[in-house]
């Protein structure tokens, strides 16, 4: 096979677009879902296991956008198997998303028969692991059978919706809060996530918490943790680390905090537990 090969080719829906009028990032999950059984599928992986997906979001798209997918190998060994995915919009053919995908293998995996590995890579930061100071109660729920993917666990995408579901929790805790953002036409625009998945991963009926907190406070950026816990178990079973500014809703491009909103968020930043 060629160091790239087209994984997946489709467009974004409306009902997939957020508040803030872009391609909601949970759904670029569910492409992913897509774009890795087509490649581990070609590689013959089996028995081989999602350990972290780092996505770095360079471009925005809209509502009914079209885009596409190519997949290939960065690295492969025994242990570890490192796959990449860049997404396009199809129409303007610029790269909208860069994600890299780290599996382990389980007991009795398949070798990869990879081939050609792709030479125009640049890797993920591994990033921190860095935990906040100061956690915020953000998410209580239960997985529903609707949202297992075909091995019956839950579905990347449905990890991420929760996650998402977290920010206005958290954000409104240091005065971002959908008044706000309504009133002075702000929103807020995602550039990098590290979804790491902690073991086996949740199944229908289990109850699922998630607490957050700021880990950096930028000009116009937020960097923040996710944590998210099996509630019966009391096990964490994923973290959810995310980077992202403050979006002006009309010039749709970063925009500084005002004073008061940033002088919270470094309060909590700096908030023992």
């Amino acid at each position: 096979m060629t160091a790239w090969t087209e994984t997946y080719r489709g467009m974004v829906a409306a009902w997939e677009c957020d508040a803030f009028a872009h391609f909601t990032i949970a759904f670029y999950f569910d492409r992913l879902d897509d774009c890795s059984a087509a490649l581990t599928a070609a590689l013959g992986a089996k028995g081989w296991r999602t350990d972290s997906l780092t996505v770095r979001y360079r471009q925005e798209l809209r509502a009914n956008d079209g885009l596409h997918a190519e997949s290939g190998v960065v690295a492969a060994d025994a242990r570890q198997l490192v796959l990449a995915h860049k997404f396009f919009n199809s129409v303007t053919g610029d790269v909208t998303t860069l994600v890299e995908q780290r599996l382990l293998a389980d007991a009795g995996a398949a070798p990869i028969a990879a081939g050609e590995r792709v030479a125009d890579w640049e890797a993920a930061d591994s990033g921190s692991t860095e935990l906040p100071k100061a956690f915020v109660p953000t998410g209580r729920s239960l997985v529903k059978p609707g949202e297992l993917d075909a091995t019956g666990a839950l579905a990347w995408s449905a990890f991420v919706h929760r996650f998402s579901a977290c920010n206005p929790h958290l954000l409104s805790s240091i005065g971002m809060t959908p008044n706000y953002m309504r009133e002075a036409k702000q929103g807020f625009s995602t550039f990098e996530t590290r979804l790491g998945l902690l073991g086996p991963r949740p199944q229908a009926g289990d109850l699922l918490a998630i607490r957050s907190g700021i880990v950096r406070f930028g000009k116009s950026s937020v960097g923040m943790v996710h944590q998210m816990i099996d509630v019966r178990a009391d096990r964490a079973v994923a973290t959810f680390h995310q980077a992202g500014v403050q979006l002006d809703m009309v010039a749709r491009r970063s925009k500084p905090w005002p004073d008061d909103i940033r002088r919270a968020g470094e309060a909590l930043l700096g908030k023992p537990s």
